[in-house]
């Protein structure tokens, strides 16, 4: 069973922060969160909310210590913001997303809880998703990307990073709200007094920003995040391109990637350093670029490294698009893939 770095890293920083109860009740929130997700994603929303508004009692009626009660808030936003999506509510779940960005930026700065930084990554990305779902998938596309350039490694990365690239999320969500509509009696957002009172001095030349200050919202620093969490994250992100571009045919795809500064693989060299979303991008670059034999050689290389199911399917979908157009459907290659994937899926 594969690691869940990010959720080891939070743990050893959570008990070098909060005392073993309070770790406790955190872990047995995440449990009623991920319940929650679970019957959301199976279309209970009754039974899903029943789980989130069980969560806010707690957020606001048990004693805790202000970062505990902050934790557990930080997962509640995120995960109630995919249950406003299933419930056609994009407004509330942006202004949810929203929150918890803010949220994380206290606890990191405040508390030491550096490991928020990919779960504010999360949370842009799913602001993406929300925008992808309502039909504005250009702007969708244009988060993602920027997102996916925050990990190239050049320039100063892995220091402060990305004042300009995410400059695109200052103006979607500079007027957004940041009220958001409990599902009970108590309101969560009522504990955040403190949160937009702190100004956000993390970020070195930029300090002395209001909290609330979209720029800071928006800024991200990964020196503190272990490499391997960096490129589970990043692969997670190439999840979501497979995912916004399910039916886009090959011109659409070249098009979005050219739009985004990538027309070869010499554009992909900031991604080397991560195995699985550099080999996809790369396979992809030379499949929509009719680079066929380094397509291939780039498949090879790709088929000899374990991946993430989901992504080895989509190249494995490229794999056979190719074989249709190039006369190799009943291939040597062909065959030895497809026994590889299904390894793959059993491992």
């Amino acid at each position: 069973m594969e690691k869940d770095i990010f959720h080891e890293t939070l743990l050893k920083e959570m008990q070098a922060s909060l005392n073993s109860r309070e770790v406790s009740i955190f872990l047995d929130n995440k449990k009623r969160i991920n319940e929650g997700l679970e019957y959301g994603r199976a279309g209970v929303m009754d039974a899903a909310f029943q789980q989130f508004e069980a969560v806010e009692s707690n957020i606001c009626s048990l004693p805790l210590s202000y970062p505990c009660r902050l934790l557990i808030m930080s997962f509640y936003n995120s995960g109630l913001a995919y249950l406003r999506v299933k419930a056609n509510e994009p407004e509330e779940a942006n202004r949810l997303c929203l929150q918890a960005l803010f949220i994380n930026n206290y606890l990191i700065q405040a508390h030491g809880f550096n490991v928020l930084e990919i779960h504010r990554v999360q949370q842009m990305a799913n602001l993406a998703r929300i925008l992808f779902r309502s039909g504005q998938k250009e702007q969708a596309f244009n988060i993602l990307f920027a997102l996916l350039g925050c990990f190239e490694q050049k320039d100063n990365f892995p220091l402060i990073y990305s004042y300009n690239r995410l400059e695109m999320l200052h103006d979607e969500y500079r007027s957004t709200g940041l009220t958001t509509n409990p599902i009970g009696r108590h309101h969560p957002s009522s504990q955040l007094h403190e949160v937009y009172q702190t100004p956000v001095t993390r970020f070195g030349k930029r300090s002395s920003m209001k909290a609330t200050d979209i720029t800071a919202l928006f800024l991200l620093n990964f020196s503190k995040i272990p490499s391997e969490l960096l490129e589970r994250m990043l692969a997670h992100l190439i999840e979501f391109y497979i995912d916004f571009s399910k039916g886009l045919d090959n011109a659409a795809q070249k098009a979005i990637f050219n739009r985004h500064g990538i027309y070869s693989d010499t554009d992909l060299k900031g991604w080397e350093a991560y195995q699985s979303a550099y080999l996809f991008l790369k396979i992809k670059v030379h499949f929509l670029n009719k680079e066929f034999q380094d397509f291939l050689n780039a498949l090879k290389s790709f088929s000899q490294n374990v991946s993430q199911p989901s992504i080895w399917n989509a190249i494995l979908m490229d794999f056979h698009s190719f074989c249709q157009t190039s006369g190799m459907e009943d291939s040597k290659m062909k065959v030895d893939l497809f026994e590889q994937s299904i390894i793959k899926m059993s491992t």
